[in-house]
């Protein structure tokens, strides 16, 4: 792992965030440890061996390699960002004298759709006008920006997307919810990718350091 060759390159090294490079039947406390963050390079290890979890109360969390229970409190995307900050923080207090490598593996936004009240209520009701317009929007917003060029053109919608106005009014505003959530896991996410960058910014490592996304 990158874990393993930059550990004997002399870098301190850290995971929060999901694993998912064992198997299933390999996540459990009394089950072999071999494929598990510790045993593969890793430093320090906060969060699911598996692939995919409850965001609010996940069943396989683990702290290196102690099951551990979420707090009443828990959102995964946020608690990943935090053990990232926190890896960071106590990194600079205990062994600045190294450099480190982390890895934040983060679930959002994977299923299942969760996120947080706050976050869902700023996105509630911003996709009523339906994927299409919403997708011409963001096609048009790529373009002015640059991001895009002028002979790129927008893909047709495929065969198994319904027309937006074949929906009923009850089916446009459970589709708008769960447009709603997604953005919602895809902003908390985008917060807390912002509090590791002030992070390192305040620690003086913003600029010494390599952001792979």
């Amino acid at each position: 792992t990158l874990g393993e060759v930059l550990k004997e390159a002399g870098y301190a090294t850290y995971v929060s965030g999901k694993w998912h490079v064992n198997k299933d039947d390999e996540c459990e406390q009394d089950s072999p440890k071999h494929n598990w963050p510790l045993q593969r390079g890793f430093d320090k290890f906060f969060g699911i061996l598996k692939g995919s979890s409850d965001y609010f109360t996940p069943d396989n969390l683990y702290e290196d390699n102690i099951h551990i229970q979420p707090t009443d409190d828990f959102y995964f995307t946020d608690a990943i960002n935090n053990n990232a900050v926190n890896f960071i923080n106590t990194h600079i207090e205990t062994e600045n004298n190294k450099p480190f490598f982390m890895y934040v593996a983060h679930l959002a936004p994977h299923w299942p759709l969760q996120a947080k009240p706050a976050d869902i209520a700023k996105y509630q009701g911003k996709y009523m006008d339906g994927w299409e317009v919403t997708r011409k929007k963001r096609y048009q917003k790529m373009l002015d920006l640059g991001i895009i060029t002028p002979n790129t053109k927008l893909s047709e919608p495929a065969d198994v997307v319904l027309d937006w106005d074949s929906l009923s009014e009850v089916q446009k505003i459970d589709m708008d919810k769960r447009m709603a959530v997604f953005a919602a896991q895809v902003d908390a996410l985008d917060q807390g990718i912002g509090s590791i960058i002030e992070t390192l910014e305040k620690n003086k490592q913003l600029d010494n350091t390599l952001i792979i996304f």
